[in-house]
């Protein structure tokens, strides 16, 4: 009875350990898929519910504020994910034209859209918030009290649509970020930060960790060039304007307008968001001021606003 009983018992050591063996295979593989070249050179991945939150990618291209004309371009990846304190939290990593690349995590301010502030809960699920298009994300600049950093988050794609690269994965959503520095008192943008435009696709709605813990130097050329799926833009010649940006301030207002270009597939050609300063905004300890969000799209043709 032993030898049976023995044999039993070994064959189900060998049986687990060859599960054990498995399973740490296929997290390996779970892990470095993020980091390598997709198998399969076109892939659907699930849509977005918001215009925030999971893993995009796509090229930044900074502007002067003076002259309108582009200075610099860099491929970007983001990863945005709700931290413990119930905040939304940004990892991205920038890579220039030689391959270098930066890393940089910040806690991102409340992301605001009209009268809804966008926060964790079921809230966020709603189709009245789904449907948002566009959503403003303002604080004070710390190293500079009187100035505010000021990011837009809009649907779809300023100006032309770029090229889509040989080999891009397929992403349903597109999005466009633009940050500069707004003095509200003196109703300017400030002339010494660029502005930044970003044009990214949603790669995977659900945010992943291997990026943060395998650093910027593991990430796969070919991997990225089929996540960024687009030719840059705004290089050469390029501007403000012909990027689809406009941005109008005065004392107390900053208007941003979107505007759609060639192949676009917005489904509107415009969408503006205006942000009202009220109160003092001015230097010191006595300053106090609050920001208020207005959104408004131009020639809605999805019904989908």
């Amino acid at each position: 009875r032993e030898a049976p009983l023995l044999a039993t018992a070994g064959l189900l050591s060998r049986l687990m350990r060859a599960r054990s063996l498995a399973a740490g295979l296929l997290l390996h593989a779970c892990s470095a898929a993020v980091l390598a070249p997709p198998t399969i050179s076109r892939h659907s991945v699930a849509l977005p519910a918001l215009r925030i939150g999971g893993e995009w990618a796509g090229h930044t291209v900074e502007f002067s504020p003076e002259s309108g004309c582009a200075l610099s371009s860099v491929e970007v990846l983001a990863c945005e994910r709700w931290n413990a304190d119930r905040r939304l939290e940004r990892r991205t990593i920038e890579f220039n034209a030689d391959g270098a690349a930066m890393s940089e995590g910040v806690v991102l301010p409340f992301a605001q859209s009209g009268s809804e502030v966008l926060t964790l809960g079921a809230r966020m699920l709603e189709p009245d918030v789904l449907n948002i298009r566009a959503w403003a994300l303002d604080a004070v600049d710390e190293t500079s009290p009187g100035t505010w950093d000021c990011e837009a988050i809009i649907d779809g794609l300023s100006g032309d649509r770029p090229a889509e690269r040989a080999g891009a994965l397929e992403c349903p959503k597109v999005r466009t970020r633009v940050r500069c520095r707004f003095d509200p008192t003196a109703g300017r943008v400030d002339p010494a930060s660029p502005v930044a435009i970003s044009l990214e696709r949603c790669w995977s709605v659900t945010p992943s960790a291997a990026l943060d813990e395998a650093g910027p130097a593991a990430v796969d050329a070919e991997w990225r060039s089929a996540v960024v799926g687009m030719e840059s833009f705004g290089e050469g010649e390029g501007t403000l304007s012909a990027a689809g940006i406009e941005l109008h301030g005065e004392p107390g207002l900053l208007r941003l307008t979107l505007r759609s270009g060639t192949r676009a597939q917005n489904g509107y050609s415009s969408v503006s968001i205006s942000r009202s300063w009220v109160g003092e905004c001015c230097e010191g300890p006595d300053a106090a001021c609050s920001v208020f969000t207005e959104v408004e799209v131009t020639d809605d043709t999805t019904g989908d606003k």
